[in-house]
Protein backbone atom coordinates (compact mmCIF):
# COMPACT_ATOMS: atom_id res chain seq x y z
CA UNK A 1 0.00 0.00 0.00
CA UNK A 2 1.15 2.93 -0.92
CA UNK A 3 -1.46 5.93 -0.23
CA UNK A 4 -2.51 7.11 2.96
CA UNK A 5 -5.99 7.42 3.67
CA UNK A 6 -6.98 10.08 5.91
CA UNK A 7 -10.12 8.94 6.85
CA UNK A 8 -9.58 5.63 8.04
CA UNK A 9 -7.17 7.07 10.43
CA UNK A 10 -9.45 10.03 11.60
CA UNK A 11 -11.64 6.30 12.24
CA UNK A 12 -8.76 4.80 14.21
CA UNK A 13 -8.44 7.84 16.58
CA UNK A 14 -12.37 8.08 17.03
CA UNK A 15 -12.49 4.65 18.06
CA UNK A 16 -9.93 4.67 19.88
CA UNK A 17 -7.20 2.66 18.18
CA UNK A 18 -4.36 5.31 17.63
CA UNK A 19 -2.52 5.76 21.41
CA UNK A 20 -4.28 2.82 22.78
CA UNK A 21 -1.35 2.02 25.34
CA UNK A 22 -0.29 5.91 26.32
CA UNK A 23 -1.68 7.33 29.72
CA UNK A 24 -5.51 8.82 29.72
CA UNK A 25 -4.37 12.35 30.31
CA UNK A 26 -2.51 12.33 27.37
CA UNK A 27 -5.37 10.88 24.98
CA UNK A 28 -4.68 7.11 25.47
CA UNK A 29 -6.72 4.22 26.99
CA UNK A 30 -4.12 2.82 29.23
CA UNK A 31 -4.39 -0.47 27.69
CA UNK A 32 -2.17 -3.05 27.81
CA UNK A 33 0.45 -3.70 24.49
CA UNK A 34 -0.90 -7.33 24.13
CA UNK A 35 -4.62 -5.59 23.55
CA UNK A 36 -3.36 -2.98 21.42
CA UNK A 37 -1.60 -6.22 19.31
CA UNK A 38 -4.53 -7.90 18.61
CA UNK A 39 -6.53 -4.88 17.37
CA UNK A 40 -3.15 -4.59 15.16
CA UNK A 41 -2.99 -8.14 14.32
CA UNK A 42 -7.10 -7.98 13.32
CA UNK A 43 -6.67 -4.69 11.38
CA UNK A 44 -4.04 -6.57 9.27
CA UNK A 45 -6.20 -9.63 8.47
CA UNK A 46 -8.55 -7.46 7.27
CA UNK A 47 -6.16 -5.54 5.00
CA UNK A 48 -6.39 -2.33 7.11
CA UNK A 49 -3.47 0.53 6.39
CA UNK A 50 -2.24 -0.32 10.02
CA UNK A 51 0.76 1.20 8.72
CA UNK A 52 -0.15 4.60 7.85
CA UNK A 53 -0.30 4.93 12.23
CA UNK A 54 2.52 2.65 13.60
CA UNK A 55 5.28 6.25 13.89
CA UNK A 56 2.62 8.07 15.71
CA UNK A 57 1.65 5.18 17.78
CA UNK A 58 4.53 3.28 18.93
CA UNK A 59 7.01 6.33 18.35
CA UNK A 60 6.45 10.09 18.22
CA UNK A 61 3.65 9.65 20.38
CA UNK A 62 5.71 7.83 23.40
CA UNK A 63 8.83 10.06 22.84
CA UNK A 64 6.51 13.06 23.32
CA UNK A 65 4.81 11.69 26.18
CA UNK A 66 8.49 11.16 27.89
CA UNK A 67 10.51 14.09 26.80
CA UNK A 68 7.98 16.79 25.92
CA UNK A 69 6.89 19.96 28.44
CA UNK A 70 3.73 19.17 29.93
CA UNK A 71 2.32 22.41 27.82
CA UNK A 72 3.52 20.28 24.71
CA UNK A 73 1.98 17.16 25.89
CA UNK A 74 -1.51 18.96 26.35
CA UNK A 75 -1.62 20.58 22.85
CA UNK A 76 -4.48 19.11 20.40
CA UNK A 77 -3.05 18.58 16.73
CA UNK A 78 -2.90 16.57 13.90
CA UNK A 79 0.63 15.94 12.98
CA UNK A 80 3.63 15.86 14.30
CA UNK A 81 7.19 16.12 12.52
CA UNK A 82 10.48 15.30 14.85
CA UNK A 83 13.91 16.20 14.54
CA UNK A 84 16.46 13.64 14.91
CA UNK A 85 19.14 16.83 14.92
CA UNK A 86 20.58 19.44 12.75
CA UNK A 87 24.30 18.65 13.02
CA UNK A 88 26.47 16.56 11.08
CA UNK A 89 28.47 14.14 13.59
CA UNK A 90 31.78 14.71 11.73
CA UNK A 91 34.06 15.46 14.06
CA UNK A 92 36.06 12.49 13.32
CA UNK A 93 36.65 13.43 9.78
CA UNK A 94 37.55 17.06 10.33
CA UNK A 95 40.92 16.38 9.76
CA UNK A 96 40.56 13.73 7.11
CA UNK A 97 37.89 15.14 4.79
CA UNK A 98 36.93 17.99 3.41
CA UNK A 99 34.10 19.54 5.15
CA UNK A 100 31.67 22.67 4.71
CA UNK A 101 31.76 25.56 7.19
CA UNK A 102 28.54 23.39 8.47
CA UNK A 103 31.04 20.27 8.69
CA UNK A 104 28.85 18.58 6.39
CA UNK A 105 31.02 16.32 4.07
CA UNK A 106 31.77 17.75 0.89
CA UNK A 107 30.87 15.16 -1.74
CA UNK A 108 32.27 15.32 -5.82
CA UNK A 109 29.74 16.00 -8.48
CA UNK A 110 26.60 15.22 -6.91
CA UNK A 111 27.93 11.41 -6.16
CA UNK A 112 28.84 10.03 -2.99
CA UNK A 113 32.63 10.39 -3.64
CA UNK A 114 34.39 12.21 -1.14
CA UNK A 115 37.88 13.89 -1.59
CA UNK A 116 39.23 10.97 -0.33
CA UNK A 117 39.72 8.05 -3.36
CA UNK A 118 37.26 4.95 -1.93
CA UNK A 119 35.86 7.01 1.01
CA UNK A 120 31.81 7.80 0.34
CA UNK A 121 29.70 9.59 2.44
CA UNK A 122 25.89 9.47 2.76
CA UNK A 123 22.49 10.39 4.85
CA UNK A 124 23.05 13.53 7.13
CA UNK A 125 26.53 13.75 7.11
CA UNK A 126 26.65 15.11 3.30
CA UNK A 127 23.19 16.21 2.54
CA UNK A 128 22.46 19.70 4.04
CA UNK A 129 18.85 19.56 3.05
CA UNK A 130 17.01 16.17 4.16
CA UNK A 131 19.68 14.73 6.08
CA UNK A 132 18.11 11.40 7.26
CA UNK A 133 15.29 8.64 6.84
CA UNK A 134 14.77 8.28 3.37
CA UNK A 135 18.19 10.17 2.00
CA UNK A 136 20.40 7.86 4.16
CA UNK A 137 18.74 4.65 2.11
CA UNK A 138 18.66 6.59 -1.06
CA UNK A 139 22.32 8.05 -0.74
CA UNK A 140 23.61 4.62 1.00
CA UNK A 141 22.02 3.16 -2.30
CA UNK A 142 24.56 5.66 -4.09
CA UNK A 143 27.66 5.14 -2.27
CA UNK A 144 27.31 1.21 -2.45
CA UNK A 145 27.35 1.50 -6.64
CA UNK A 146 30.56 4.27 -6.06
CA UNK A 147 32.28 1.79 -3.69
CA UNK A 148 31.35 -0.84 -6.68
CA UNK A 149 32.74 1.32 -9.19
CA UNK A 150 35.76 2.44 -7.28
CA UNK A 151 36.16 -1.46 -6.91
CA UNK A 152 35.79 -2.95 -10.37
CA UNK A 153 38.53 0.25 -11.14
CA UNK A 154 41.41 -0.60 -9.24
CA UNK A 155 40.85 -4.12 -10.96
CA UNK A 156 40.85 -2.97 -14.29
Amino acid sequence: MTTHPPDFSRRCGRAGFIGMTWPTSYGGQERSFLERFVVTEEMLAVGAPVWAHWVADRQSGPVLIRYATDEVRQEPCDGVFLAIGHVPNTELFDAVLDLDDQKYIRTVDASSRTSIAGVFACGDVQDHVYRQAITAAGTGCMAAMDAEKYLESLAA
